[in-house]
């Protein structure tokens, strides 16, 4: 069973002017990806952590393991990503977007107290996307605030275990001065998927108590893109 046959709903946001996409995986391709990171991802124990700056810390159980696309469920999920992205890349480019390719999945098991420092993901060519989905949330985590976007006035503890996207700096000031946010909280939620330019830095903040957080993580090349630039006359600098 692929677990994709049914429709998905794609959902594009604007944040500070950058393409946001969500959408849920379906309930099948997740208990199917939950069953192939439990069965073979984890016995094969590829780590990708020693190459990821975004890292988990703090507990010992955490892992961060590479998944194989070649065939079987990791070829399934790689082509369910490889369309969204192109379809993403079409809502901002147009004409001039490029098919996506996935290039790297990963799984990311975190338990009590685990984090992820800032960072931002990268791409194998000049523009890229990036992204993740949660396929495990702990119940502390599930039953708080509903929705994707959460308040942070008087949110003692409701963002434990959130994602946090970060396009800009918004400090006390810049708020109470009528600024744009530059920042958003993301509830996580089994089966929800995000998907964002590879610059966008984002972080995840700790939970407490029992449970696993499962997300799958990813990045994909976008074909074409290169060819774009030097037809623009656009060098790319890296910082």
């Amino acid at each position: 069973m692929s677990g994709t046959d049914q429709a998905v709903k794609l959902d594009f946001k604007s944040l500070g002017g950058m393409g946001l996409l969500m959408t849920d995986i379906p309930v099948e391709l997740v208990k199917q990806l939950n069953q192939y990171i439990d069965h073979h991802v984890i016995q094969e124990n590829r780590t990708m952590s020693d190459r990821l700056v975004g890292q988990l810390k703090r507990n010992v159980k955490s892992t961060q393991l590479e998944m194989d696309m070649s065939d079987g469920t990791g070829k399934i999920i790689k082509t369910f990503l490889d369309g969204l992205g192109t379809q993403y890349v079409m809502s901002q480019m147009g004409d001039m977007a490029g098919s996506a390719v996935t290039a790297d999945l990963w799984s990311n098991d975190a338990y009590e107290g685990d984090y992820q420092p800032l960072h931002m993901h990268g791409s194998q060519t000049p523009a890229g996307l990036s992204g993740f989905a949660y396929l495990k949330v702990p119940p502390q985590i599930a039953k708080g605030p509903p929705g994707y976007q959460v308040s942070l006035n008087n949110s003692s503890g409701d963002i434990d275990g959130y994602t946090q996207l970060v396009w800009g700096v918004s400090n006390t000031q810049d708020i109470l001065q009528l600024k744009p946010q530059t920042q958003t909280y993301v509830k996580p939620e089994m089966g929800k998927l995000l998907m964002f330019p590879c610059w966008l830095y984002h972080q995840v903040a700790p939970f407490f108590g029992e449970g696993c957080r499962r997300s799958i993580a990813f990045n994909l090349n976008i074909n074409n893109s290169q060819a774009y630039m030097d037809r623009f006359n656009v060098k790319v600098v890296e910082v």
